[in-house]
């Protein structure tokens, strides 16, 4: 077996980048640029005929300070993954849901003073369909019922913050206690 890992951490101070605008490329100073991450893989050689790997990757690249750009931007994504698995304790091989994956994205733009955020999510972006729940039916020998889950689903947001202080305060709200206070 072979295993590989990678942790990264660089900050560039200074960085240029071009930007094209009516058709022309401008390079300017993109102030200073974090990026950080982990790169893994796992190689396997089972039998003489099955080699299994897997190999992975994590970056987190931000600009931390860039002159001039009233916005930050954010883009994520979740991946997951579920086996096959029986819908019902009395594992009926009717009531089995295959395998499936699972993936949502998400892409933010947020003003520098963390006033407001524009976000698109799109949740479960392949449109895999599962079965979420299911049975027989209790009185028709043979019959099964299943509910299944959401196609993909996208949503456009806009988030606007509150400064408890300023303007809620004034309002005549009360800020919540925190559940838990260390």
């Amino acid at each position: 077996m072979t295993a590989n890992v990678a942790l990264y951490h660089s900050t560039y101070e200074d960085f240029q980048t071009t930007q094209f605008v009516n058709q022309v490329f401008i390079v300017g100073n993109a102030g200073e640029v974090t990026s950080q991450g982990i790169e893994a893989d796992v190689l396997w050689q089972a039998t003489d005929t099955l080699r299994l790997g897997f190999s992975g990757a994590y970056a987190d690249a931000q600009y931390e300070d860039f002159p001039g750009q009233p916005f930050d931007a954010e883009l994520g994504a979740d991946i997951s993954y579920s086996d096959d698995y029986f819908l019902t304790q009395d594992q009926d091989d009717n009531l089995i849901q295959d395998s499936y994956s699972l993936i949502n994205l998400r892409a933010a733009l947020r003003d520098k003073d963390n006033r407001w955020e524009l976000v698109l999510l799109g949740r479960n972006v392949t449109d895999e369909i599962y079965i979420i729940a299911g049975g027989g039916v209790p009185t028709q020998n043979g019959a099964f019922f299943g509910a299944s889950n959401h196609g993909a689903v996208y949503e456009l947001q806009f988030n606007w913050f509150f400064d408890w202080d300023d303007n809620l305060r004034e309002a005549g709200f009360r800020q919540p206690l925190p559940l838990l206070d260390l």
